[in-house]
C-alpha cells in the first residue's frame, strides 16, 4: 500500500486571504499557487510554460494575445472558461476593488484608466470572444506579458459562483472553489492549514504529495525547534532562519542557500522633511555599511546592494551605482542638504527609523542607528511594530524612514523598476514620480533588441538610485533546511517555490 505524502511547513503569519485578486505578499501567494493556475504557469527555472492556455497567438505588432483553452474545470466540475478570467480581471480593475497588484494589469490596454474610474469597464482590452478564447490587447509591446500572467492576480475566478454569491472566498464552505493542484481542506486563522491533491486539476499525474499541512508560527526559534525534532520537512524559505543559529548549521553542513530574488531596503517618504530634500536622502544612504550589515548579522552570504535589481535579473550586468560606506560624500551631500534647506543638523533630530518586529531586522534598524550617529551626528529614534502594522504605515506613508523589501513577481527588471512608474502603485512607499524615468520605461517596449532594451532599463535604474527615494541594502539568498527524506523541491531564481513536484520517503 502507498504511503501518503503528507508535506509539513511553517508559515510566520497568516494567509490573509482566499482570493487571488487580493494577493499582497509571499505567503499569500505560496497559497494561490496552490489553489490556483492560469493561463500560464511558472517554470523552476522561472520561465514560463503553457498552463490553462494550449496555444496562443500573438498578433504582428506585438499587442494583442489570443489565448486558446484547454478543457480544464473547476473542483465542483464546471468547465473554466474565458468568462472566468473576463469576469476576474474586470472585477480587480473596478475602481471599488481592493487589489494590491492592480498596477501589474497596467500593460493591457485602457487597464489603468479604467481602475482610476477614468474609462468604463467595457473599454479594458479584454475579451472572451468564444468560451475558450480570451483576446488580450495591450497598450504596449510587453516583452514580459506572459510571465506577468503566471502570477496569482491574473488567476480565473469561479464566475458561476461568485456572480451570485461575492464573498465566496471569504470563508472555507462548498462554494470555495478552486483550480489548481491542490483543495483546501482545513483553514484554522491563527494556526494551521491543510491541502489536499485536487484530482479535478489537468496535470494531477504530476502532482506527488497528497496533502500539506502548514502550522502558523510566528516566532522562528520555535518553527526552527519543531524542525530539529523532525516536526517540519522545510524551513526557512518561508522565514529567515534566527542569525544566531547561522554559524552552527553552516558546521553541521545543514544551511542550504541560493541567490534569490529579493532585496532589503530602507525608503524615504518623500512627503515629510526633511526627506523632500535629496542630499540629505543621499548623505544617510552613503553612511551606511552595508558589508558590516551581512557579515555580522544577517550573515547568510548576501550581495552588497549598491543598486536596485537583484542580480539575477541583471545577468548582463553588475554595474555599482554607487559605493558602499562612502563616509566623505555622505558628509559632503549632508552639508548641501542642509544649506539647500536652511537648518542646521540639530534640527535633524526628530528622525524615526520604523522597522517590523523581527529580530534581524531589530538589529539591522539598530546598527543603522549607530551608524548614522557616529558617521554624520545624527541621532535617530527607532518604532519598532508588528509585520502588517508596519506595512500599513508604508503603505499609507504613515512613516519617515523605514525598513522593507520586495520579492521578485515574475522574472523581468520591470517588476522593479515599475512601482515606482506612479506615485498611485500600492507598493511606491516613497511616493516617487519623474517625466524623465517614465519616458525611460516607455521607451523600452519599443526596443529592437533585448540587450538595447536592458541600456534603456539601466539608465532608468540610474535615474532612481541618483534620486535615492529608497535606499537599497543587500540582495537576498534563499536560505533554507530541510528533511533528508524530502526529493524533488524547486526553488526557481527568482524565488518561486514550487511544491508539486515533491515526494517524500518514509518519516522515520
Amino acid at each position: 500500500m502507498k504511503k501518503s505524502q503528507i508535506l509539513r511547513l511553517n508559515f510566520p503569519y497568516d494567509v490573509s486571504t482566499l482570493d487571488p485578486r487580493k494577493n499582497s505578499d509571499y505567503i499569500n501567494s505560496t497559497a494561490h499557487f496552490m489553489l490556483f493556475e492560469g493561463l500560464t504557469r511558472m517554470t523552476p527555472a522561472s520561465t514560463h510554460e503553457h498552463a490553462l492556455a494550449k496555444a496562443i497567438d500573438l498578433s504582428n505588432n506585438k499587442k494583442v494575445y489570443t489565448f486558446h483553452l484547454k478543457e480544464t474545470f473547476w473542483s465542483d466540475g464546471t468547465p473554466v472558461t474565458a468568462y472566468d478570467f473576463l469576469y476576474a480581471w474586470k472585477t480587480l480593475l473596478d475602481p471599488s476593488f481592493p487589489a494590491p497588484n492592480a498596477h501589474l494589469f497596467y500593460p493591457i490596454k485602457n487597464a489603468e484608466k479604467v481602475k482610476k474610474g477614468l474609462l468604463p469597464l467595457e473599454e479594458l482590452g479584454v475579451k472572451a470572444i468564444a468560451p475558450f478564447t480570451l483576446e488580450v490587447t495591450l497598450e504596449l509591446p510587453t516583452p514580459y506579458f506572459l510571465d506577468l500572467t503566471s502570477f496569482c492576480p491574473f488567476f480565473p475566478i469561479p464566475s458561476h459562483i461568485a456572480l451570485k454569491n461575492p464573498n465566496w472566498a471569504d470563508t472555507l464552505s462548498p462554494l470555495y472553489v478552486t483550480n489548481g493542484p491542490f483543495l483546501l481542506k482545513k483553514w484554522l486563522f491563527h494556526n494551521e492549514y491543510h491541502f489536499v491533491k485536487n484530482p479535478s486539476y489537468w496535470d494531477a499525474a504530476s502532482v506527488h504529495l497528497d496533502q500539506i499541512e502548514i502550522m502558523v508560527i510566528d516566532n522562528e526559534i520555535t518553527a526552527l525547534g519543531l524542525f530539529e525534532k523532525n516536526k517540519l520537512d522545510f524551513y526557512g524559505a518561508y522565514s529567515s532562519i534566527p542569525a544566531d543559529w547561522v554559524p552552527k548549521l553552516e558546521r553541521e553542513n545543514k544551511l542550504i542557500r541560493q541567490p534569490f530574488g529579493a532585496t532589503t531596503f530602507l525608503t524615504f517618504n518623500l512627503a515629510v522633511p526633511p526627506f523632500q530634500n535629496k542630499n540629505i536622502r543621499k548623505a544617510l544612504s552613503l553612511a551606511i555599511n552595508r558589508q558590516a550589515l551581512v557579515d555580522n548579522i544577517t550573515q547568510c552570504g548576501e550581495k552588497v546592494a549598491t543598486g536596485a535589481i537583484p542580480p539575477l535579473l541583471k545577468p548582463l550586468s553588475e554595474r555599482k551605482f554607487f559605493n558602499d560606506n562612502d563616509l566623505d560624500l555622505a558628509m559632503k551631500h549632508l552639508q548641501l542638504g542642509l544649506n539647500e534647506l536652511g537648518i542646521a543638523k540639530n534640527d535633524l533630530q526628530s528622525i524615526t527609523l520604523s522597522y517590523p518586529n523581527n529580530v534581524n531586522s531589530r538589529r539591522l534598524s539598530q546598527a543603522i542607528q549607530q551608524q548614522w550617529k557616529s558617521v554624520l551626528d545624527i541621532s535617530v529614534k527607532l518604532e519598532e511594530s508588528e509585520f502588517k502594522v508596519s506595512r500599513e504605515k508604508l503603505i499609507h506613508k504613515d512613516y519617515q524612514v523605514a525598513f522593507s523589501s520586495w520579492l521578485v513577481q515574475y522574472n523581468d527588471q520591470m517588476n522593479i523598476l515599475d512601482r515606482f512608474k506612479s506615485k498611485t502603485n500600492h507598493y511606491n512607499y516613497p511616493g516617487f514620480e519623474n517625466a524623465k524615468y517614465i519616458d525611460l520605461l516607455n521607451q523600452s517596449a519599443y526596443a529592437d533588441s533585448p540587450e538595447e532594451r536592458f541600456l534603456i532599463l539601466e539608465q532608468a535604474e540610474e535615474l532612481i538610485t541618483e534620486e535615492t527615494p529608497f535606499t537599497p541594502l543587500y540582495h537576498w539568498n534563499c536560505v533554507y533546511l530541510k528533511q533528508d527524506r524530502l526529493h524533488g523541491l524547486y526553488i526557481s531564481p527568482i524565488g518561486s517555490i514550487h511544491l508539486n513536484y515533491i515526494t517524500l520517503d518514509e518519516a522515520p
